[in-house]
């Protein structure tokens, strides 16, 4: 599973946040006891090639902080603004010309830490592992074309398999963790397997009396069924123990779309998406004591939008929602994805072109063309905008507490 790394907290360059003489805002002077402080850090498991960059703006486009940082390293600074609420925006480079940009509109970022925001459930690192090998005999035979769409081995997966074919058996290699459970899911035949491995050579004979519990999801009038994800925790103590119980590119029988082994779990973390239209799609993401079928999307409808104009993005919502994001492109390579409170209008031209006239990643590249792809709204356990991104980006707060619920809507043109 997918573990969040540990901060590293060392200074980081500043610019452009000495004391103005006065503020960006007509009308109002900052002084120097007009000023906040923020530690913020991006964090990320993965290996970035490059340095990411941060900025901080009032809502009026004045630049408060620039700066280049390493992934995973605290950027502290102060910035001298009367401004309650300002402008966040971090742009990731994976190549020269492919780069990923997010604004998040209207926020605080004093109450912020992480630059990555999340709230959903994150099983713990497992610690040392060893690499294993683990057969299991008596197979079925899986389908030839595509054997992997036919059995999930989870928690953890695999790293490679062989057979899978007429010969009755399946090797898998994979990272063994002391204690862990290895978990074989054959939905096809509606079978699987539960085993604590003996060694790091392993073998276990599949019996067609281990059968799973079949089920299905009841979807709001016109809603489709696409996929699911579910772990099922076994100790919440120790958010370790959990097991992946099925994920998107599984094949079920006609009629059924999950299948569970006959086992208590004290937690369980999923994620069932739907379709609405060939460009609409909807996602529930929810974490609590008991499974849960019946999944309440937003009504089909529940938002009007005034304008969709790439100078004056306008929606209204009909129900209660806690943000809404634009994403936006200038080319395949580039893209800004513009995350505001559900009560305010996007101006994309305006903000795009702020920002690419002030960022040192943008410079020289023309922000003109711009296109809108999609457009999502999200309800994340009632929360406010405001209270939302405090709680999605404090480490602490969203690990301890994952989210409840979180129902969203998208829109792709």
């Amino acid at each position: 599973m997918l573990c969040l790394v540990l901060t590293f907290f060392v200074l980081s360059c500043k610019k452009n946040n000495a004391p103005p003489s006065n503020g960006g805002s007509p009308g109002k002077t900052t002084t120097l006891t007009d000023s906040i402080v923020v530690s913020l850090v991006f964090q990320t498991a993965a290996t970035e090639p490059y340095d990411y960059e941060l900025i901080i703006s009032e809502p009026g486009g004045k630049v408060l902080l620039d700066t280049q940082s390493a992934f995973n390293t605290t950027v502290n600074a102060t910035l001298y603004t009367a401004q309650p609420l300002l402008d966040l925006t971090t742009i990731r480079k994976l190549t020269d010309s492919f780069m990923t940009v997010y604004t998040y509109k209207g926020v605080s970022p004093a109450q912020w830490h992480s630059l990555q925001l999340y709230m959903f459930y994150s099983a713990g690192n497992e610690g040392n592992t060893t690499p294993a090998t683990i057969t299991y005999t008596n197979m079925p035979s899986l389908s030839p074309s595509n054997p992997a769409i036919n059995f999930m081995f989870g928690d953890p997966l695999p790293l490679s398999y062989t057979g899978g074919d007429a010969n009755n058996t399946l090797t898998l290699n994979y990272d063994m963790a002391a204690g862990k459970y290895a978990y074989l899911l054959l939905p096809t035949q509606g079978l699987y397997n539960l085993h604590i491995p003996a060694s790091t050579q392993d073998t276990v004979a599949i019996s067609q009396t281990d059968t799973t519990t079949s089920l299905s999801y009841t979807l709001p009038t016109g809603y489709s069924f696409v996929s699911s994800t579910l772990v099922g925790i076994q100790d919440t103590t120790d958010n370790t123990k959990c097991l992946q119980l099925t994920y998107q590119l599984l094949t079920f029988p006609p009629g059924i779309q999950l299948e569970l082994p006959p086992m208590p779990f004290e937690k369980y973390s999923g994620e069932v998406d739907a379709s609405l239209s060939s460009s609409e799609g909807a996602s529930y993401t929810y974490y609590g004591d008991s499974l849960q079928l019946t999944i309440p999307y937003f009504t089909p409808g529940s938002y009007t939008l005034n304008s969709t104009d790439q100078n004056n993005f306008d929606p209204v919502f009909s129900t209660t929602s806690t943000r809404y994001m634009t994403n936006w492109s200038i080319n395949p390579y580039i893209t800004f994805n513009i995350y505001s409170s559900p009560d305010s209008t996007e101006h994309p031209s305006a903000l795009i072109s702020t920002i690419a006239s002030r960022s040192k990643f943008l410079q020289g590249i023309s922000v003109s063309n711009l296109t809108l792809n999609s457009f999502s709204y999200y309800n994340t356990d009632n929360l406010s905008y405001a209270d939302y991104c405090q709680k999605a980006s404090n480490y602490n707060a969203a690990t301890e507490q994952p989210i409840q619920k979180e129902i969203s809507y998208s829109k792709s043109y």
